[in-house]
């Protein structure tokens, strides 16, 4: 006998039941009741031990994590997410807010109205906020995230890191070291700036508050905006016969680019 409500189907108790030892069933399971939960011991639905679930999950309500959340694909909630820590594979999306405690924001991609993480916070997707971004530790730092070597006699031996930041209130840190075969010296350069524009329309953003240091001797560095509106960063080797370098970049800065770092890099005489 099909069961449509508390008072139908093959068994009907008026009053509680308790269950010493596996509950397996078969069909759909509903609990009717409408009691709120405030903890993890009051709700409607009461779980003492673990909860494992093999489809998908659905909360139309706040959901709470008291310890961390690890999750293999994304996370999609219209409500707000509070946990103390979010690891996650795929994309994580929360509607009214997203707030991480003491532990780390881990994820593929972010979409949240507020973003608030306490601890470390990494994503290697999009981080769109429409509302704040309040990131209270360093957002990135990319150790050697891209290498560059040459084989060829090149008089120009100009090499630009083309970076994705663009038409953002981005602040940066970059370290180039390396070794320069032809000049027997080290390459070891710093550069730093802020991506900055008055009213943040495209084409208006000009790189302020920067600074080049040239550790080594076997480099020079600049950096530039490209004709597109990319921040580049020029490392001149003087000769790049057998010559590499590595790159590092760092978004410590409350203003960050929100996202990795990527580059592409070009071998040329000439500015991008």
């Amino acid at each position: 006998t099909a069961s449509t409500s508390p008072i139908t189907g093959a068994v009907v108790v008026t009053g509680g039941v308790g269950v010493a030892g596996a509950l397996n069933v078969a069909g759909i399971t509903k609990v009717t009741s409408t009691t709120a939960s405030t903890s993890t011991t009051t709700g409607a639905f009461v779980v003492s031990g673990g909860v494992g679930v093999g489809g998908a999950f659905n909360a139309g309500g706040l959901v709470t994590v008291n310890a961390g959340l690890t999750v293999a694909g994304g996370v999609l909630n219209s409500g707000a997410i509070f946990t103390t820590t979010l690891d996650a594979s795929g994309p994580v999306t929360a509607h009214a807010g997203l707030t991480v405690g003491s532990g780390a924001l881990t994820a593929n991609a972010i979409f949240a109205d507020t973003i608030a993480a306490s601890g470390g916070f990494m994503a290697t997707g999009p981080v769109p906020a429409g509302g704040s971004a309040n990131l209270n530790q360093n957002w990135f730092v990319q150790r050697d995230f891209v290498q560059w070597s040459g084989t060829a006699w090149d008089g120009c031996a100009q090499v630009h890191i083309k970076t994705n930041i663009k038409n953002s209130w981005a602040m940066y840190r970059f370290l180039i070291e390396g070794y320069n075969y032809v000049n027997s010296a080290d390459i070891s350069s710093i550069v730093v700036g802020y991506l900055f524009s008055t009213n943040g329309v495209a084409g208006s953003f000009v790189i302020t508050n920067s600074a080049v240091f040239d550790r080594g001797t076997g480099a020079t560095t600049a950096q530039y905006i490209s004709s597109d509106g990319f921040v580049v960063v020029r490392v001149n080797l003087g000769a790049s016969y057998y010559s590499g370098f590595s790159a590092s970049a760092w978004q410590v800065n409350p203003n960050g680019l929100n996202a990795p770092i990527t580059t592409s890099i070009y071998n040329q005489c000439t500015n991008l």
